[in-house]
């Protein structure tokens, strides 16, 4: 940003953001000097102060009318700054304002920009507007010389990325009608949302079943970056994906608009717009700007290349994907690429050889953290609605429970929560998507756009659109040209776009977007904001039109049973919004059994009658099908999961040949109904062991806690697959009353079982559990004593606050006199990371502990917990016999910054001892002067900046 006196400030409403990041970028790019918060403000910076400077500084005004800017403090204040220091105010009119609104403050006069979407007319109104400027004294000085062309290409590319609507933004609208200074856009919205990323096993796909094992957890999505120069991004819808990359694009971008060249420059596409008869090469040189090759530069590692949409590509996905792995293998590859996809696409044909980093769920800590941001006090009985208070409740909240970690639809369900009368949610899927979608249209027409279409006519169109989509197979992103037929009106297509129902992309391959259709001319590509969205508006279709036609036979397979069908999620909505859901599973049930089973596990209510017809009929099927419709029916009644379904599968179980109880019993273990808890209870003591397992396993499924007393028993069965399962199910539980039955099991002669106790154990993880563990700790097995390792590494890993820290750290401090050096070894080490000041009193003995590799841990450890009390052992452990244990102490003074021991380090500086190839104990030592003499430094500034001038 130029600094000098003569500089436009551009006042906008957040609604009116896409067109004020349009105009600014243009108007930098042609040499205006002119000011807006989303491409002057950087990352990190303090919004309010940056604000107020700007304010405080401008030479004039640009302000974006529009019926929003009467309702706003924020612009009226802006406006009335202007007026009071006697400075020039310029409107700029993008939707009809009634003579009794226009702002008192401004001249009626105004450059019309209500057409602006139009391109030619965009562009023809921008040239008004300069020369208007250039001729006006109070404008013409903020006139220069157009910026470089990297700069211009990168003003360009942070407006593109900021043009993003989210029902998060649209979440802090009324807080930001509040205030006098304008609202961060993203202050806790999606940029700021609590992502957390793990990277996967190598060859394992992240459609697989994972292990804690097949994971690690990253730091955040940079510790990705910094480590994997290529790799691809998956998670669900609306997981964050996108709003991730475009974080990193824009991270990027600024660091090379603030001169850093050794920043990679950031390029943006979108694998949608990738045309078949493109080579990869000529998709990414397409609308290049820069007269630097791009090939070249992304050879080189000088810039880094953002990919996506790589599963919503449609028929072109798997062609193009083998395009891309052929150039990642090729001399020309980029050096730095991140790919987005969705994770139930990221397979088969589409995989791309690169690691892959997975966007996980957020959290119940985390969503707690951001209903309490958005809904204040009104947040507990919100959260008492989604999370879980006990895991058995899964079932009741399944639909809720399961939307609310993905940040788009928690906060679209927070949304439909502040807008409910007595402040409930619906637990059906279908109602609740009925709800949601209205209280975004409803929101929307509150900004009172010149032109509405009302709710009953919108979701008639939207659901043809749905339809239509189903129909013909279309993929995720269709033509808006197309999309118009099906609707009738661009204009419609606009509104659902601002209200977050639909995303518009009217956009090149390289990312330039105006996000909404600006005629029926327009081109672009649109897409459902979320794929449950579509199923909805689907499913609103079917109720128009019927359902029969598009409900075809069940068909079966070996691998899955019955096949699901594109209609299938349609079809299960359409039921929770039916007016007769009874009759319509009915009418289901009599074509598909299977699937009416399906639409009574989302929770619908219907009549008793009913239910038990589809019961019995899949206990027909069960009998006798043949084994693919076997296990279909068995699949289903699971899925049902009442008491009389499961009764059902025992009953057939009881005559049934072997081939059909093995189905059974490899069904059983995922019912997830509590309501099916009595009747497995009594299954526990069935004379199978395999059953006795599968059953010990649907209740740890399960979670209820009324299961706990007989899962003890069945730590004492005499199957080895029944303890095991047991010991897995209470850790699923996690109920602190299971704590003295697993600590007896850990004697357990199977080690299998005495390893599933530890883990269990690790999953209650209270004081009572920790203590249990240091059994396995100190035990002689190492296998046994390792998995406790891993489990209390795991519990300091995610406690959320310092008691449970301060647990472990009492816990381990029982085991530091063990006999066996790797028990002593672990536990300090653990203790270091527990990152608790305390525990450096129990690590102190340590440093001077007759094995080596326990001493270099407890060092290793006290430099991480940097307490003053670890020097004096520390000063002595630089003359251990070990070369390096002295560089490790070297290095732990370093952390702990200890002035006193300076002296000795300098001694140290003389010692060349090696400790690798390349590493001597000098070098250490002179690291650690160095770290200390630089924290010194920075504690003299510290000092003088704090007294009085």
């Amino acid at each position: 940003m130029d600094h000098s006196p003569s500089f436009v400030y551009l006042s906008y409403h957040g609604d009116d953001a896409d067109f004020a990041l349009a105009l600014a970028s243009q108007m930098k790019n042609r040499g205006a000097r002119l000011w807006m918060d989303r491409l002057d403000i950087p990352p990190h910076a303090d919004w309010n102060p940056s604000i107020s400077d700007a304010l405080s500084r401008c030479s004039s005004m640009l302000v974006v009318v529009s019926p929003q800017i009467v309702g706003s403090p924020y612009m009226r204040y802006e406006l009335g700054e202007l007026v009071r220091r006697n400075l020039p105010v310029l409107p700029l009119l993008v939707k009809p304002v009634t003579d009794a609104d226009w702002p008192k403050e401004i001249k009626t006069q105004s450059v019309d920009f209500r057409s602006w979407r139009d391109e030619r007319i965009f562009a023809a109104q921008l040239d008004r507007l300069i020369r208007a400027m250039q001729q006006h004294t109070g404008f013409a000085d903020a006139f220069g010389d157009p910026p470089a062309e990297e700069l211009q290409y990168l003003n360009d590319l942070i407006a593109r990325v900021e043009t993003r609507r989210g029902v998060a933004v649209n979440l802090t609208r009324q807080e930001g009608e509040r205030s006098r200074i304008r609202p961060n856009p993203f202050a806790g919205g999606f940029t700021h949302m609590p992502y957390r990323f793990n990277l996967l096993r190598s060859n394992i796909g992240p459609s697989t079943r994972l292990a804690d094992r097949d994971k690690r957890l990253l730091r955040g999505i940079e510790d990705a970056v910094e480590q994997l120069p290529r790799f691809v991004m998956v998670g669900e819808p609306g997981s964050g994906k996108t709003t991730t990359l475009r974080r990193l694009v824009l991270r990027d971008a600024w660091a090379r608009k603030a001169g850093n060249t050794g920043a990679p420059l950031p390029i943006f596409r979108y694998l949608p717009r990738w045309k078949h008869e493109q080579s990869i090469i000529e998709f990414i040189m397409e609308d290049w700007p820069l007269s630097t090759d791009v090939i070249t530069l992304i050879a080189a590692g000088e810039g880094r290349l953002y990919l996506d949409g790589l599963s919503e590509m449609g028929g072109e996905g798997p062609y193009h994907a083998g395009q891309l792995r052929d150039w990642f293998r090729s001399l020309d590859a980029p050096l730095y690429v991140t790919i987005t996809s969705r994770v139930a696409d990221y397979s088969g044909d589409m995989m791309l050889d690169l690691p892959i980093v997975m966007i996980e769920p957020m959290r119940d800590i985390s969503i707690r953290e951001l209903a309490s941001d958005y809904l204040g006090e009104k947040a507990e009985p919100f959260l008492n609605q989604v999370l879980l208070q006990q895991r058995w409740q899964r079932h009741y909240k399944q639909g809720l429970y399961n939307l609310s970690p993905n940040p788009f639809l928690l906060t679209a369900l927070m949304l439909v929560y502040e807008r409910s009368p007595k402040g409930t949610l619906p637990y059906n899927n279908g109602v609740l998507f009925q709800e949601m979608v209205r209280a975004l249209w409803e929101r929307e027409g509150e900004t009172e756009p010149p032109i509405w279409v009302e709710y009953e006519e919108m979701e008639k169109s939207l659901a043809r659109l749905a339809l239509a989509m189903l129909d013909n197979d279309m993929p995720v992103d269709v033509p808006v040209n197309w999309a118009i037929k099906q609707v009738g009106q661009s204009i419609l297509l606009t509104l659902a776009h601002n209200a977050s129902i639909l995303e518009i992309r009217a956009e090149t391959s390289n990312g330039a977007s105006q996000h909404a259709p600006g005629s029926d001319e327009g081109g672009g590509q649109l897409r459902f904001y979320h794929q449950l969205m579509q199923e909805y508006f689907a499913a609103v279709g079917l109720r128009i039109e019927g359902f029969e036609s598009r409900l075809p036979k069940p068909a079966f397979n070996s691998q899955v049973g019955r096949t699901a069908t594109k209609w299938d999620q349609a079809i299960m909505a359409l039921c929770g919004i039916a007016d007769d859901p009874s009759a319509m599973v009915t009418q289901i049930a009599e074509v598909d059994p299977f699937l009416a089973a399906s639409c009574i596990s989302t929770r619908i209510i219907i009549t008793d009658k009913v239910r038990r017809s589809v019961e019995d009929r899949l206990v027909e099927h069960l009998m006798e099908g043949d084994m693919d419709v076997k296990k279909a029916a068995a699949k289903a009644l699971a899925e049902i999961g009442d008491r009389p379904a499961v009764q059902g599968l025992f009953r057939v179980y009881g005559r049934a040949e072997t081939a059909t109880r093995r189905i059974i019993v490899q069904t059983v273990q995922d019912i997830h109904n509590p309501a099916a808890v009595t009747s497995l209870l009594d299954q526990l003591y069935n004379p199978n062991p395999e059953v006795r397992r599968a059953v010990a396993r649907a209740l740890g499924v399960i979670g209820d806690p009324s299961a706990i007393n007989s899962l003890r028993d069945s730590l004492h069965d005499s199957s080895q697959d029944v303890r095991l399962a047991a010991a897995i199910a209470l850790g699923r539980i996690a109920d602190p009353q299971a704590v003295p039955w697993l600590r007896m099991a850990m004697r357990d002669p199977e080690k299998d079982v005495t390893l599933a106790v530890v883990r269990a154990l690790g999953q209650i993880g209270n004081r009572a559990a920790l203590e249990a563990l240091m059994v396995a700790f100190r035990n002689i097995d190492y296998d046994v004593h390792w998995q406790a390792v891993s489990v209390v590494r795991d519990l300091i890993d995610n406690s959320v606050d310092r008691d449970g820290h301060r647990a472990a750290v009492a816990a381990l401090s029982t085991t530091l006199n063990d006999k066996k050096w790797y028990v002593r070894h672990n536990a300090a080490r653990l203790l270091g990371k527990s990152g608790d000041a305390e525990a450096t009193q129990y690590l102190l003995p340590l440093l001077q502990d007759s094995d080596a590799d326990v001493r270099l841990a407890a060092i290793w450890a006290t430099g991480a917990l940097n307490q003053q009390m670890a020097v004096p052992g520390l000063l002595d452990n630089l003359a251990d016999e070990a070369p390096a244990i002295r560089a490790m102490a070297a290095w732990a003074l370093g952390q702990i910054g200890s002035i006193d021991a300076k002296a000795a380090l300098v001694d140290s500086m003389n010692d060349h001892d090696e400790v690798r190839e390349g590493y001597r104990v000098s070098d250490a030592a002179a690291m650690a002067m160095d770290k200390i003499s630089r924290d010194e430094v920075l504690g003299v500034v510290a000092r003088q900046l704090k007294r009085p001038s």
